[in-house]
């Protein structure tokens, strides 16, 4: 009885996650003049690939989430459209940020900056795909080492 309690629980978590992330997402976009403040602190030369660099990651993770929200409800067989999906969702976030951006005071919308978070996403995507090719890789040489070790006992 116990673990049906859980099921729900554990659909709804990842969904939290996201939207946490993307509240996150938010606060960053709604700082005004945020480029003359990491500025400050991290001097002209690298302000502005550190703050790419970080709209890289922000939306690898935000792909990871999503696709990670989505496969929550298991639908078997449906992971390449979960990833679709994903990386769609991912990219229409990216879009509505800048578009949010254009509302607050010393920032502006910049088509690169949706190109830059779109390709975090499709990085995510492609992590996700290593990551999965070496779990099966490891998942079928451990099979074949099972099923070889059993051939090669002596007395078998």
């Amino acid at each position: 009885m116990a673990s049906r309690g859980r099921a729900p629980a554990r659909k709804l978590v990842p969904w939290l996650l996201l939207a946490a992330w993307l509240v996150i997402i938010y606060c960053f976009s709604d700082q005004p003049y945020s480029g003359r403040t990491t500025q400050r602190f991290l001097g002209a030369v690298m302000n502005v690939p550190v703050r790419k660099a970080a709209h890289f990651l922000e939306y690898l993770i935000l792909f990871v989430l999503w696709r990670n929200a989505l496969a929550a409800r298991r639908a078997p067989g449906r992971a390449l459209a979960r990833s679709d999906a994903a990386i769609l969702a991912t990219i229409a976030c990216a879009a509505l940020d800048e578009w949010h951006q254009s509302f607050v005071p010393g920032r502006s919308p910049a088509v690169a900056d949706v190109l830059i978070d779109s390709a975090g996403a499709l990085a995510g995507f492609a992590l996700l795909v290593l990551l999965a090719s070496r779990r099966s890789c490891r998942r079928r040489a451990e099979q074949a080492g099972r099923a070889g070790g059993r051939a090669d006992e002596p007395g078998r």
